[in-house]
């Protein structure tokens, strides 16, 4: 029986033989999932769509669902750069799967519906008796899965969540996440320590409680913090990433809401200016 330690060696391996190819349903199923992608991405338009509570939202902070769920008018329209390189990570998810098959590992229960407490969601598979989350990461994010270091203070994402939801509602505690660098190509098999791992049952409940006040906002999700020793304040990396920021940093710098700025290294988000940065400012 293939053990899935080995499985990123293992893919490395078909590239170095050259020796072996899909089953011609394996590359029909591939063919398939990626169409249905590609579809869904040109075809679809969420923003305003009747949102529920599943497993792949577990993660996310309470105040973030709630504007997804009372205010989705307020989110920000994503650049049609961004959904392309969402597009594209989703597609090499289900390129591993394929390779992960196709080197000898037993891959089932593909996006099998599974139930928690009254929420679903579909995980993406279980190869060789563990459940396994899929991720195509950036070059920065890669490195807690290369590291072996995905944990609750670092998990921007709430992939934690989500994958425990997955694992509890079939009882499996075997969980891992097979991850792909997109700008590299490396892969990494990473399995966090177990007390990473949050109350997923007590995490719904608190989820459902707030989500059931259609008129308060939960509490921000995060602090700003100091931007160098300019006396300035910003977002943090995860409001950053936030398509409700605008709306939910209103009231900082005096009322007047966030200030962006354009570094070189990307855009910056202030809330408290006290000297002003020398770069352009995005008045958009």
């Amino acid at each position: 029986m293939s053990d899935i330690k080995t499985l990123v060696d293992d893919i490395y391996k078909l590239f170095d033989d050259n020796n072996k190819e899909p089953t011609k349903s394996d590359l029909n199923m591939f063919a398939k999932n990626v169409c249905e992608s590609i579809k869904t991405y040109l075809t679809e338009d969420n923003k305003n769509k009747p949102r529920k509570l599943r497993m792949s939202s577990l993660g996310k902070p309470a105040r973030q669902l709630w504007y997804e769920f009372y205010r989705p008018d307020l989110r920000e329209h994503l650049p049609p750069y961004v959904k392309i390189k969402f597009l594209y990570g989703h597609i090499l998810e289900e390129l591993l799967l394929l390779l992960a098959r196709t080197s000898g590992h037993t891959v089932t229960d593909e996006q099998k519906q599974l139930t928690l407490d009254g929420i679903s969601g579909h995980q993406d598979a279980n190869i060789d008796g563990w459940v396994v989350d899929v991720k195509s990461a950036s070059n920065y994010g890669f490195k807690k899965f290369k590291g072996n270091s995905l944990n609750r203070e670092n998990d921007s994402f709430g992939y934690l969540s989500q994958i425990k939801a997955y694992g509890e509602a079939q009882g499996n505690d075997k969980l891992s996440f097979l991850a792909i660098d997109k700008q590299s190509g490396a892969l990494a098999l990473c399995i966090p320590d177990e007390k990473e791992y949050p109350d997923i049952r007590k995490t719904i409940a608190d989820l459902k409680k707030y989500l059931s006040d259609k008129k308060n906002k939960p509490p921000r999700c995060y602090e700003d913090v100091e931007d160098g020793s300019s006396g300035n304040r910003k977002l943090c990396v995860e409001c950053s990433y936030c398509a409700f920021k605008v709306d939910c940093w209103q009231d900082v710098n005096d009322g007047s809401g966030l200030r962006k700025f354009i570094y070189s290294s990307g855009p910056r988000w202030l809330t408290v200016v006290k000297k002003e940065p020398n770069v352009m400012e995005d008045l958009a």
